[in-house]
């Protein structure tokens, strides 16, 4: 990520699709990414209309245990975990969190998430971990070995809810796209994110009242 969004550039980006990721696929830079989320994707159905080309978002088609009731009847306080070892994009993250009122806990590697979310199973954690954004491309443990990791805590206990992965990265294929959908995120978006992107994601998956 080279590049902080403005309020201005953010609103911008949020006229021309849901992210702005850079230069599309026809302009002919590299492989690219996806051109459009797959049917059903939780953006697509909710604005029922087509995406941007440059959203690279797709669902998982794995099935995992439905939150044990409603939302928002979970504990409190509630946030979102981010997990990248590149300071900046967490910074971005955090300002775009911050600017919706969204509390986040950060840390620099796959390990630590992990760590996170067994505290939680435990219930040893003082807050809600209720959406996890992590780098696919980390050094110690990149981020299909940490959402796989989680996935199994998750089923090692029994009634767990599983937490809403979603990965990012600066590029990714067909092929690592499909390897993060098999190990259970629910969607892979390419960076730079814009603050309509991050906000669109929080309200599908948390809901308006997070």
């Amino acid at each position: 990520m080279n590049d902080i969004l403005s309020d201005d550039e953010s609103t911008a980006a949020g006229r021309r699709g849901s992210c702005d990721f850079g230069p599309a696929a026809d302009e002919g830079v590299g492989p690219g990414p996806l051109a459009a989320p797959v049917r059903g994707s939780p953006r697509a159905e909710e604005e029922g209309k087509a995406v941007s080309p440059r959203c690279a978002c797709v669902k998982c088609p794995v099935s995992f245990p439905a939150p044990a009731g409603d939302v928002d009847c979970l504990p409190r306080p509630g946030v979102v975990l981010v997990a990248d070892d590149n300071v900046l994009n967490r910074f971005v993250l955090r300002i775009f969190l911050n600017k919706i009122g969204v509390p986040m806990v950060e840390v620099n590697e796959g390990a630590q998430a992990v760590e996170e979310v067994r505290r939680q199973i435990g219930r040893e954690s003082p807050y809600s971990i209720r959406l996890i954004f992590t780098s696919l491309r980390m050094l110690v443990m990149d981020g299909i070995v940490t959402t796989r990791k989680i996935r199994q805590l998750e089923a090692d206990a029994a009634g767990e809810r599983a937490i809403p992965i979603v990965g990012t990265t600066t590029y990714c294929d067909t092929i690592v796209t499909n390897e993060c959908l098999k190990v259970g995120m629910q969607e892979v978006l390419l960076l730079p994110l814009s603050l309509g992107c991050i906000e669109k994601f929080v309200k599908v998956y948390l809901g308006d009242g997070f």
